[in-house]
């Protein structure tokens, strides 16, 4: 049986600078913090990767971004004990836009990875 906490899936978001690569980095300790703690055992983690429209090659940018943050939480959770969590991740990049990317802070809201954790 599960509790009503139990069902409720969680969104994360990790948001970076223009033409940073490594959304890791930056984000390392909220992920091991905030965001692997929540995943449980049997979880299911769909992790999409988002870029403004600024550059080039950001469906690639966006799904490089993706695989990094799901490759380090599946190594982590693997050394913590969690298993049978079924990771997806995808490349979004422009081409669904969260914001606005007419404004410079729409544009900074649209560098994002998230990550959705559905128990």
């Amino acid at each position: 049986m599960r509790t009503d906490q139990e069902s409720t899936s969680l969104r994360h978001r990790l948001n970076f600078e223009f033409n940073e690569e490594d959304p890791v980095a930056r984000s390392k300790n909220f992920l091991l913090t905030d965001v692997i703690p929540a995943i449980r055992n049997g979880s299911r983690v769909n992790i999409y990767g988002h870029t403004d429209e600024m550059g080039r090659a950001n469906l690639e940018l966006s799904m490089k971004r993706a695989d990094q943050v799901m490759e380090m939480m599946k190594q982590e959770l693997s050394a913590r004990g969690v298993r049978n969590v079924k990771f997806t991740s995808n490349a979004v990049g422009q081409d669904e836009p969260l914001f606005d990317n007419d404004t410079p802070e729409g544009r900074m809201y649209n560098r994002t990875v998230v990550i959705d954790i559905i128990p």
